[in-house]
């Protein structure tokens, strides 16, 4: 899920229990609370270990369960002394900011996390929801104008946010599992990327006789006309392969496709470039097939 969407969610939940958990000003829990929820995201720093170590390390140690744990540990340690402060009032804001950072990347349609790192580092993911969900942007920015006008009311407004912010996860979960069954009696089995505007859209990918059919599938009018992807054999797409930044990727993407331009090869996820956008790994080659430079983007 987007930053913006993390960090209000960790705000609201903040909102909601700070008075529960007995703090009088609430500046430093909503402080707290929303920093809990970006936390995960820390793994950033993995770009520091080259352009292959964020596809490697990305979405692992810090979005597993353990690491939760102890990030919630160290929020709560440092909140508690930088405002002197009991930690049993921090702890249990970090570890709800923590998780709810997980379940919303659980529930979008990405690469998954490995929540059960290290014991396992199956990439888990519900895919019932794109990257920006503009519908609980929307529904926490009517939240925080409210918020403005009735501060008194916080607690109230923040439950509120959150039970319908429950409600839109309720409806997209069987919305798209009305989908998953349908699109599979048609079309196989199949994966389904939910559409960014349109809750009633789906973007359909299979995997088809070394390559992929990408099709659409909308609730009320069906499938669309797949197009074919067929993996290219070209010998630089091989090449590309023995690049570390490309053989990260592949373990790192769910559908990787080449894209062949010249002596460039851009491997793109399928899955997320589909529905707009993704990560990718650029490789440039000589005409001895050797590596001249790599390149990740978005």
């Amino acid at each position: 899920m987007d930053f913006v969407t993390h960090g209000l969610t960790g705000f609201f939940i903040a909102l909601f229990i700070s008075k529960k958990l007995g703090f009088e000003n609430l500046k430093w829990p909503l402080v707290a609370g929303v920093v809990s929820a970006l936390a995960p995201d820390i793994d950033v720093i993995s770009f520091f270990f080259g352009e292959s170590g964020f596809y490697t390390y990305h979405r692992v140690a810090t979005h597993s369960l353990i690491g939760v744990i102890l990030l919630a540990l160290i929020i709560a340690v440092f909140f508690s002394r930088l405002k002197k402060d009991k930690f049993v009032r921090y702890f249990p804001l970090a570890m709800l900011g923590l998780l709810s950072h997980l379940f919303l990347d659980f529930i979008t349609a990405a690469q998954g996390a490995q929540m059960f790192y290290p014991f396992s580092t199956a990439r888990i993911a519900l895919n019932i929801s794109p990257g920006v969900d503009i519908y609980l942007l929307t529904l926490f920015a009517a939240g925080i104008v409210l918020y403005r006008l009735y501060p008194n009311k916080g607690a109230r407004i923040a439950a509120t946010a959150l039970l319908f912010a429950f409600l839109i996860f309720s409806a997209r979960f069987a919305l798209t599992n009305y989908a998953e069954a349908s699109v599979d009696s048609i079309n196989g089995d199949s994966y389904l990327a939910p559409s960014l505007f349109n809750p009633l859209k789906w973007h359909v990918i299979k995997e088809h006789d070394s390559g992929y059919l990408l099709s659409s599938y909308t609730m009320f009018f069906g499938m669309s006309e797949p197009q074919y992807f067929k993996m290219k054999e070209d010998p630089i797409v091989q090449a590309s392969m023995n690049s570390d930044l490309v053989a990260s990727f592949l373990q790192f993407a769910r559908f990787p496709y080449p894209v062949v331009e010249g002596n460039k090869v851009e491997w793109v996820d399928m899955k997320p470039s589909w529905g707009g956008g993704g990560f990718t790994a650029t490789v440039i080659l000589d005409e001895n097939m050797k590596i001249l430079k790599e390149e990740m983007g978005i």
